[in-house]
């Protein structure tokens, strides 16, 4: 209604309808004011509280530094500088703005946010700076297994893997801040950072995830598309999802840490592989068999599998076992005869380095059974040349050993005399 409509309607009315017309219209330009005077405040706070982004030159005019200011302040990003020394003005704590995601200066002034990189040669990076410093983070939703619900404590869950054979992680931040991972499988411990969690998969300590990226700055994780940042909070989510669903099983490949494998190429016929641990370092040992690695194995400063006193000799074509005597002599063991390791197989000659006399912890009685059924090889005393008594025409060989009972006979054929 204009107010030339107003007159004219007043001028038709009664006095104190007139003045009742009059008090509602006032009214409603109050509420009119008052609304657009909120919008105003709205506005104008809204651009107060924009922080801005702006570049310094150099006397070339080429750009040297990104600044950001609020008002009258402003700081400088100089190469290194973090967000803690950036916020030297309390933005976050007044409320201003949202702490970014990860933020960081790098040593040519470009600038890391939110995961953005923005180069000060870049013709939109005053916008893109300001987008990324005044942006709101939605808070992104945690994946979690589905079994999570009603989760056991720390400990429980532990027990529970060791219980059920798996192995089990336990993620904590270290004095830097970064995630520290311990890994315990069995008696075995060990701990790494993010970056070791490729050798764990590779030692088969865990399950390989389809995607695994550790930040360059190891600020964070992510693992088959699920972040996990350095803070209480993602310790604690990481390790729940690792022995959910990273955690492999101890299979019995486990039982035996002393692995024999045949291989040709080897002068013994044989390669060996076992791991130790030292300083919290997994130590892997493999290679063919031979007196060095068996010095190694049976070194107690470098490996711990051994029982003390276990001396363990390559005499071709015999493997000797020997205890070291308190004088510094040497014993044989009774139950243990030495062998001949070109007329056992593989299988054999790994059961007998896992002997519970031999290695430590070892506790198996298959093994010992197993190992107690390999007998000292037979030693030849007689080969005679005789007939068969089929065939009269036909020469045979008869094999007269340390065994007793009827000597062997094979027919005469030079692959026979070269066995």
């Amino acid at each position: 209604m204009s107010l030339g409509q107003f007159l004219i309607l007043g001028a038709d009315l009664p006095f104190g309808e007139t003045i009742a017309l009059s008090a509602c219209v006032g009214e409603l330009l109050l509420l009119t004011a008052a609304a657009l005077g909120l919008l105003g405040v709205i506005g104008v706070g809204a651009k107060e509280r924009r922080i801005l982004a702006g570049l310094h030159y150099d006397a070339d005019g080429k750009p040297k530094v990104f600044t950001l200011s609020y008002g009258t302040e402003m700081v400088t990003l100089h190469p290194g500088k973090d967000w803690i020394k950036t916020d030297e003005y309390k933005w976050v704590t007044r409320g201003l703005i949202e702490p970014p995601q990860s933020f960081h200066v790098l040593p040519t002034g470009a600038v890391e946010i939110n995961g953005e990189k923005i180069t000060l040669t870049d013709p939109e990076a005053i916008s893109k700076l300001e987008h990324e410093i005044n942006k709101t983070h939605v808070p992104a939703p945690v994946h979690r297994p589905a079994a999570l619900a009603a989760r056991p404590t720390a400990t429980a869950h532990g027990a529970l893997s060791r219980a059920q054979g798996k192995v089990h992680f336990h993620v904590k931040l270290d004095s830097l801040g970064h995630l520290a991972i311990e890994c315990t499988r069995g008696s075995e411990q060990i701990e790494t950072g993010l970056r070791g969690l490729q050798n764990l998969i590779v030692n088969g300590l865990m399950l390989k995830p389809d995607a695994l990226h550790v930040d360059a700055l190891q600020r964070a994780v992510e693992i088959d598309g699920v972040r996990f940042e350095c803070t209480e909070a993602g310790a604690k989510q990481l390790e729940e999802v690792l022995n959910a669903r990273y955690a492999p099983t101890v299979g019995a490949e486990h039982e035996s840490p002393i692995e024999i494998k045949e291989n040709p190429a080897a002068a013994t016929g044989f390669d060996i592989r076992f791991v130790t641990v030292k300083a919290g370092a997994r130590i892997e040992i493999k290679g063919h068999l031979n007196q060095e690695r068996l010095d190694i194995l049976q070194d107690p400063a470098k490996c711990d599998l051994l029982q003390p006193g276990i001396m363990l000799r390559l005499s071709a074509p015999n493997l000797l076992i020997r205890r070291r005597r308190p004088d510094g002599g040497e014993e044989h063991l009774p139950e243990l005869p030495d062998i001949q390791y070109r007329r056992v197989t593989a299988l054999q000659l790994e059961q007998l380095l896992n002997h519970p006399l031999i290695r430590r912890a070892s506790g198996s009685a298959s093994l010992q059974a197993a190992v107690e059924e390999l007998e000292p090889p037979a030693e030849l005393v007689e080969l005679r040349v005789v007939r068969n008594p089929q065939d009269p025409l036909l020469l045979w060989l008869e094999c007269l050993t340390t065994r007793a009972g009827e000597p062997g006979s094979k027919a005469l054929t030079h692959h026979n005399i070269a066995d």
